[in-house]
This record gives structure tokens, sequence and C-alpha cells, in this order.
């Protein structure tokens, strides 16, 4: 998305992402519009891990592959939380529908509020994060749909 002085475009790259500011001054004091982003993330995630293993691309392969190595090489707390963010961006991106990374993108904004309010994550964390995320990329990669919504679930669950 990017941003002029009178208006918003919605286009955008693969990868790329709307500005935090956009969300910021609309997080203050909204736990439970948190708490309902957390629960729509339940209801979308698991189908958009289905449909990326059904139609993702090689590229979409590379960049998600590429996305788990910056987060193993990552230490600082707002970067993984970015890589976080940009993994589950990628993998909407993969359905090759296209307003489903427009739909999660806030939902994932809301969440990050929480998990910086939360001081997540700490190595430990770091370290479950990216074997989840391995594990539904395996999943997306050899295209078992049925293991990439378990995975995605589980993954959603720990959050």
């Amino acid at each position: 998305m990017r941003e002029d002085s009178t208006s918003y475009s919605l286009t955008r790259s693969k990868g790329e992402s709307f500005p935090s500011s956009m969300w910021k001054s609309e997080l203050a004091g909204v736990t439970e519009l948190i708490s309902e982003a957390s629960l729509g993330r339940f209801f979308i995630e698991p189908s958009i891990a289905e449909l990326a293993s059904k139609n993702r691309t090689e590229e979409d392969v590379e960049l998600l592959e590429s996305n788990l190595e910056k987060m193993h090489n990552c230490f600082e707390e707002s970067e993984i939380l970015e890589l976080d963010r940009q993994f589950h961006l990628l993998l909407a991106e993969a359905t090759n529908v296209h307003f489903l990374p427009k739909v999660l993108e806030p939902l994932l904004y809301l969440s990050k509020a929480q998990e910086e309010l939360d001081k997540y994550p700490d190595n430990v964390q770091k370290e479950r994060i990216l074997l989840e995320h391995k594990t539904i990329l395996s999943y997306i990669k050899s295209q078992d749909s049925s293991s990439a919504i378990t995975a995605m679930t589980s993954h959603l669950n720990c959050a």
C-alpha cells in the first residue's frame, strides 16, 4: 500500500506490507478488537494453508524459505515479529486468491500489537515459531492440504 498526501493505493508487490502507522492510532485501548482479530485468524488461516498447498508456485516456496532463513538468523525481537507476520502474508499470497492478503493483513497487525504488549517472542518462542513455520511450509511444498490445515491450526493455538 502506498501513501500519498490524499489517499491510499492498495497496489503492492509480494511481501510488501501496509504501513503500520496506518493502524497504530486505531490500536490504542481496543483489546476486544484484538481478541476478535485472533478469532478471525482461526477462521481464515487454516483455509489459507489449504489453498496455498494447492496453488503455490516454486517462487512462493522460495519466498517462504527465504523468510524462514531470515528468521533463523534474526535475534532482534521486532524483526522476528515482522518476519512472522510476513510469513503469514506470504502464505496468503501463495493461495493466488488476491483478496486474502488484504483481508489477513489488518488481522495480523492487530495480533502483532498484542504480541508487542506481551513482550513476545523470546528465543524459545522464536525457535517454536520457526519450527512450526517449517512444518507448515513442508506441507505446503508437498501439497498436503489436510496436514497444512492441521499444522496451521496447531500453530495458531500455540500463539
